[in-house]
């Protein structure tokens, strides 16, 4: 049956990269077989753990030199990459290899110098902002956001088509519409002015909206709140606690 275990210890086993049509013949796979191969192989893909070159070579992370991790971003451009591989030191990430990484994304980094603790971001697994709170800014050639959030280090374009009713100064919620390539800026589209605060509840909303938070609990939280239902807290330990 073939699983990540058998697919990782085909790569041990061969120990280079090796094309998908290269695995079904070294491995002598039936198409059902060779099916099966493809699936696993984009889940690995999409996790980080196998990496798909440019030239269509499979092949695990660790041995191609590659760390998988979640990216912190600094103000000034930079930033660093924390693995998710226990005890890893980061990875000093330079403003020029990022490629377009925002706080928290998820990524595959190449490590260039190894003494140095340094490389370059060469995939983006998973995105964390899908929206932007900030500033707008229009000037004679075009229109800008300028996020609130300080780990997010450029400003975000707006076309004329996608900044609505929104003036100059305006503070706004903004749905990213593409990310950032060497060639061309994050573009947003404006889905909401954000008024001033008129009472708790749109406040909650406005930190929502910038930190993107989730609107539900998750699943497994819920189930364990069912659990609780109709339990008291002991009226000694009531008293020790404040209703905010």
């Amino acid at each position: 049956m073939l699983n990540r275990e058998t697919v990782f210890d085909f790569f041990r086993e061969k120990s280079k990269p090796l094309s998908f049509k290269e695995m079904i013949q070294l491995m002598g796979l039936s198409r059902p077989e060779a099916r099966a191969l493809k699936r696993v192989l984009r889940d690995l893909v999409r996790e980080g753990d196998v990496v798909l070159t440019r030239k269509g070579l499979y092949g695990p992370a660790e041995e191609m030199n590659l760390v998988t991790g979640y990216f912190e971003a600094h103000k000034d451009a930079y930033g660093f990459v924390i693995s998710e591989k226990p005890g890893e030191r980061d990875l000093f990430i330079p403003p020029r290899g990022t490629k377009g990484a925002m706080n928290g994304d998820r990524v595959i980094v190449r490590v260039e110098n190894q003494k140095k603790r340094e490389g370059r971001i060469i995939r983006i697994l998973e995105r964390t902002f899908s929206k932007i709170v900030g500033k707008i800014e229009i000037t004679k050639t075009a229109t800008f956001i300028r996020p609130k959030n300080k780990s997010v280090p450029f400003d975000l374009y707006v076309s004329p088509e996608n900044r609505g009713n929104a003036k100059n100064g305006d503070n706004v919620v903004a749905e990213i519409i593409s990310y950032p390539t060497d060639k061309r800026p994050t573009e947003a589209k404006v889905i909401k002015i954000i008024e001033k605060p008129q009472d708790p509840l749109s406040e909650i909303e406005v930190i929502i909206d910038e930190f993107n938070l989730p609107l539900r609990f998750p699943r497994a939280v819920t189930e364990a709140t069912k659990l609780l239902a109709g339990k008291s807290v002991p009226l000694k330990d009531g008293q020790k606690r404040k209703d905010l």
